[in-house]
């Protein structure tokens, strides 16, 4: 179990990174609103409600469960249901932006909370602290990254306008899928040999 705690935290920081580099998770509405409105303000408030709003709804159900996660049915369900919207994440994709180009502070706020919850990124969490003992570390591993990555990739977008959208490719929801896979493993793996 000490080898798979650090492991476990690493795998959900690396989420997390990804979740806050992902354009249609966080900062690209924030840019977009900040190009519609040329406003500091708009910008940090929609950046940063998405940012809370992601973070809230991956770890808040975690502490909630807290007390049905130490049964090993629970583990089993949450791990399959990780492998599964792993492999459906890595096969179909979504798109990386489909909404207004004046996104408000509302549908922002509502963007996050829909893409984190279906994003599985609860569920994830949830087997990270899980096979970590509860410990704090894996509680602040996820919205670390998130907010290094999201606040990165504002400054540089806003730095070099839409050149950087324009060169930089990286498909999200394959790594995304395959870290929800692997965290699913590390469960079942310390499950099965604790």
């Amino acid at each position: 179990m000490r080898v798979l705690t650090p492991i476990a935290s690493l795998e959900v920081a690396v989420l997390g990174l990804i979740v806050g580099l992902d354009p249609r998770e966080t900062w690209l509405l924030s840019v977009m609103r900040y190009w519609a409105t040329r406003s500091a303000t708009d910008l940090l408030k929609i950046l940063g409600s998405s940012i809370l709003a992601l973070i809230a709804i991956t770890t808040l159900p975690a502490l909630m469960l807290k007390e049905v996660l130490g049964y090993p049915i629970s583990i089993y369900l949450l791990a399959f249901a990780s492998i599964f919207h792993g492999i459906a994440k890595s096969t179909f994709g979504t798109p990386h932006y489909v909404s207004s180009l004046s996104p408000t502070l509302r549908n922002s706020l509502w963007r996050a909370l829909a893409l984190g919850g279906t994003g599985g990124y609860p569920v994830a969490f949830a087997l990270a602290y899980w096979v970590s003992g509860w410990s704090p570390y894996t509680f602040i591993a996820f919205p670390s990254p998130l907010l290094l990555g999201a606040f990165t990739m504002t400054a540089l977008c806003l730095r070099s306008e839409l050149a950087l959208l324009r060169r930089a490719w990286l498909n999200y929801d394959l790594l995304k899928g395959l870290l929800l896979w692997a965290l699913a493993m590390t469960s079942l793996w310390r499950l099965n040999y604790p």
